[in-house]
């Protein structure tokens, strides 16, 4: 299946894909040169080969019957417009760091944008940790600088207006994972002052709080320094806690 999908893509881009990128003279070929395997899509690397340069595009598809209810197509259709709206707004507000989308495949289950340059936070973390004297010359403080500028700089740009403040919900996540935590050592004295703190704090919480994008979790181990930026994929968006919530997660390189 991600294989016809691929062959549709590459077509696609052989067909279009001069027009993405007007200065690169005559195209000359699209190649797909190697993909990852995750565990509910692939991420495919691909180069298209002009007259004057050459250009790297980074295509998701999502498989087929292991996206839950939502399916391929809707996770792709979720995951393109975030990106769609995030890539307008940085450009708007003459901000980098967020790869263009390139064509529209939300229909085939997948996303293809531009792959920015960089090295992933997660191999310079790596390197520090396994190798003597790697992080001496600041290489991963800068790295991390700029992931913390990066995401600083993406709350603001994505900044909303005030939403509600659904505290009910947040408990019944909070006592839920709570739940989960007790078959990894959690006692039942710390889950109950876990859960009669947060109502503490939840008590004085104001009803309406400053909403913006959010990432996941995923972001300090996959965070790309590029030039510019960190390079960044909006992949999720749901409704969390009565607010508007947009899941930034970051292309590999």
């Amino acid at each position: 299946m991600a294989e016809n999908v691929m062959d549709q893509i590459v077509a696609a881009l052989r067909q279009d894909g001069a027009r993405y990128y007007p200065q690169g003279g005559e195209l000359r070929n699209v190649r797909v040169v190697g993909h990852t395997p995750k565990t509910d899509h692939y991420i495919y690397d691909i180069v298209i080969d002009f007259a004057e340069r050459s250009e790297r595009v980074a295509a998701k598809v999502y498989r087929a019957g292991k996206c839950g209810p939502l399916g391929a197509k809707g996770m792709a259709e979720i995951e393109g417009g975030n990106l769609n709206s995030v890539f307008e707004i940085f450009m708007k507000k003459k901000l980098t760091g967020v790869p263009r989308p390139i064509g529209e495949f939300t229909e085939l289950g997948a996303v293809v944008a531009e792959k920015l340059p960089g090295v992933p936070l997660q191999s310079i973390i790596m390197k520090a940790a396994l190798l003597p004297g790697y992080a001496d010359d600041g290489t991963l403080r800068a790295a991390a600088k700029a992931t913390g500028d990066w995401l600083r700089r993406f709350h603001k740009a994505t900044s909303e207006m005030p939403a509600p403040f659904d505290g009910i919900a947040l408990l019944g996540d909070l006592e839920k994972l709570c739940a989960n935590c007790r078959t990894s050592g959690l006692d039942d004295a710390s889950v109950q002052t876990i859960i009669t703190g947060t109502k503490s704090i939840l008590s004085r919480t104001k009803k309406a709080l400053p909403s913006s994008a959010t990432s996941s979790t995923r972001l300090p181990s996959t965070a790309a320094p590029a030039i510019g930026g960190i390079g960044g994929r909006l992949s999720e968006s749901k409704h969390i806690n009565g607010c508007y919530r947009r899941c930034l997660r970051l292309p590999p390189n």
